[in-house]
């Protein structure tokens, strides 16, 4: 067996009998007479050695027992420590409730290196130099000196001894913190400096020299250690400062990948260059719709009422969103949820579109907003970004031609596809920065500075539904496949703007001199690279 139970037998010495047993790992001798430890010289495996509550003066007779790691010898009369420092895998001692006085009586301890669990309560230990018997112990951690003479004796002992010992992580009936450690220490080197030779550190014979002859110096002390605790307070601000913007920037990290992978699917962005893309997302990422970053918005809160502009592309990161109009559902009930997003077409207009319902959160949600600003700002810096929008506007915007003016960047970048209608009396469009004269600017034509691109794959003209019969069929549900809410209306809405996009059709190609087949017929031209005002 590797374990024998011994304990409470009423023996008083150990017999022979017990060599037979070699292979005991741990033994139990708790609660007899024993008065010295006899026969266990076969036992080289024993690991753990219980013998509480017994008579012993000395740990002698564990010669052979190198491999020991655990004495317990609590509530025996042992004098001295000795006979224990060829155990050079002991780590736990325990010698409490024993007859030990003064630092001859531990001084054998400076030669157990290996020690870490050290218990010495309730002895009759009373000399400040046992502490220094023990700051000789490098890998003690765990001490209970709680029931000593030395603790009542020593002035603000357990400064003094978290002072002296630097490794504690435990003394008596608390644990030892870094914090404290720090402190303490400063304490220390403070009030009793004078007493250490010149660089030298403060020990705990000196703390104890100072306080007895009264040259410790408290205020010195006080004012040390509460520089350092502030010190200790501005570290650890620093430190859930870095943590916090560390766990903000991997949130950010994370949401900003996702809105690139869901921008990766938007019909305007095909094409897009991945950097354009990321770049995008990050923007997104970045621009909260909720005012608070950490707080997003409670469940049927609105998120975007009804009449409110639409500024860009919505995306839902977190919980679901509803369109709902008087309080009640609308566009058949749909729901989107974490990852989608709505608002597509009005990133292609330039003036910002009414939202045609309330978007409510339907559960704890999160809105980000990708803003045509912001769309352009990215184009802006990537090479060929533009073109690619350009392609991409007609196929994702479904809307009339008289919405289709040119973005903010247009007007600042250069376009090889640009015309100007110069019809016989006209001069060409005013520069930049020119007076705002209604009447003395030239009139343009239509499409004038505006490029070719604009409207997709056909003509301006064709682009343009002859019927709202015909605009039901490129569009029946009355939303958009991303759910894009601004060029959604209720039948009576859409036929309104129909008509008023008629009639603006007609008033700009009769300010143009122009009928609509003539219109087409220029169109054909330039496609065909002749220049249409040359008969």
């Amino acid at each position: 067996n590797d374990k024998m139970s011994l304990h409470f037998k009423g023996w008083k010495k150990l017999e022979p009998c017990l060599r037979e047993y070699s292979g005991v790992k741990a033994l139990w001798l708790e609660g007899n007479g024993l008065a010295a430890l006899e026969h266990l010289d076969t036992m080289t495996e024993l690991r753990c050695l219980y013998t509480q509550q017994n008579c012993l003066e000395s740990l002698e007779g564990l010669e052979h027992n190198v491999l020991l790691d655990s004495i317990n010898a609590t509530n025996n009369s042992i004098r001295t420590i000795s006979h224990i420092s060829h155990l050079t895998g002991l780590h736990t001692l325990q010698v409490a409730n024993n007859r030990l006085c003064d630092a001859a009586d531990i001084v054998h301890l400076c030669e157990c290196p290996s020690l870490g669990v050290l218990d010495l309560q309730n002895n009759k230990l009373e000399d400040p130099q046992c502490l220094e018997v023990l700051a000789s112990l490098p890998d003690l951690r765990v001490l209970q000196l709680q029931g000593n003479p030395l603790t009542r004796k020593i002035k603000h002992y357990r400064k003094t001894v978290i002072a002296r010992l630097r490794e504690l992580t435990y003394l008596d009936d608390r644990p030892v913190f870094e914090d404290e450690r720090r402190t303490t220490r400063m304490w220390a080197q403070a009030g009793a400096s004078h007493k250490a030779p010149e660089g030298g550190e403060v020990d705990a014979v000196m703390i104890a020299e100072a306080l007895a002859d009264g040259t410790f110096s408290v205020e010195k002390a006080h004012e040390a250690e509460k520089a350092e605790r502030a010190a200790i307070r501005e570290e650890k601000d620093a430190k859930d400062k870095r943590n916090r913007e560390s766990f903000q920037k991997m949130l950010y990290d994370a949401r900003m990948r996702r809105i690139a992978h869901v921008l990766n699917n938007v019909r305007l962005f095909e094409g897009l260059s991945e950097d354009c893309v990321l770049e995008m997302a990050a923007k997104c990422a970045s621009n909260p719709v909720h005012t608070n970053m950490v707080v997003g918005f409670a469940k049927e809160e609105v998120c975007l009422h009804a009449g409110a502009p639409v500024q860009g592309l919505y995306f839902v990161g977190k919980g679901k969103v509803q369109f709902s109009r008087q309080d009640k559902p609308c566009y058949e009930s749909n729901v989107l949820h974490g990852g989608q997003y709505f608002g597509e077409n009005s990133l292609c207009t330039t003036g910002d579109m009414p939202a045609g319902s309330d978007v409510v959160a339907k559960d704890y949600s999160e809105l980000y907003l990708l803003s045509r600003d912001d769309v352009l700002d990215v184009a802006d810096q990537h090479e060929g970004a533009m073109d690619v929008l350009q392609r991409n506007r007609g196929n994702a915007l479904r809307v009339q031609w008289h919405e289709c003016k040119p973005w903010r960047a247009y007007e600042l970048v250069h376009s090889t596809n640009t015309f100007i209608v110069a019809r016989e009396g006209m001069a060409p469009p005013s520069a930049p920065g020119a007076a705002n004269d209604e009447d003395a600017r030239p009139r343009s034509a239509p499409g004038e500075q505006y490029p070719i691109e604009w409207y997709g794959k056909n003509e301006l003209a064709k682009s343009v539904p002859e019927s709202a019969d015909e605009a039901d069929e490129i569009n029946p549900d009355g939303i958009s496949g991303d759910h894009d809410i601004s060029g959604d209306m209720m039948a009576d809405e859409y036929k309104e703007s129909w008509a008023r996009v008629q009639e603006n059709k007609r008033l700009a190609l009769a300010e143009a001199g122009l009928t609509e087949a003539e219109f087409v017929a220029q169109a054909e031209a330039r496609k065909r690279g002749e220049d249409p005002l040359v008969p």
